[in-house]
């Protein structure tokens, strides 16, 4: 029936609330795949002075890396 179950996070507590419900229907429904997302925010040039684009671009790197790194750890636990 489902192949994947997606599950969005936004960093809280809150939100990780549902992974517990997410696995529940997975286990139960035979579900082979949970995909985890945290939606990284384009910077927005218009509201925000940055010094050039680099660093809008490193801002944006760090941001995705951060993203990464917290879907890994909630992935693993």
């Amino acid at each position: 029936m489902y192949t994947k179950i997606l599950v969005p996070l936004d960093g809280s507590k809150f939100s990780e609330c549902g992974l517990q419900h997410a696995k529940a229907i997975a286990t139960g429904c035979s579900v082979p795949n949970i995909v985890l997302l945290e939606v990284v925010e384009p910077i927005d040039t218009q509201l925000y002075e940055l010094p050039d684009e680099e660093f809008r671009r490193n801002l944006l790197k760090k941001a995705e890396d951060e993203a990464k790194k917290y879907l890994s750890k909630v992935a693993d636990d």
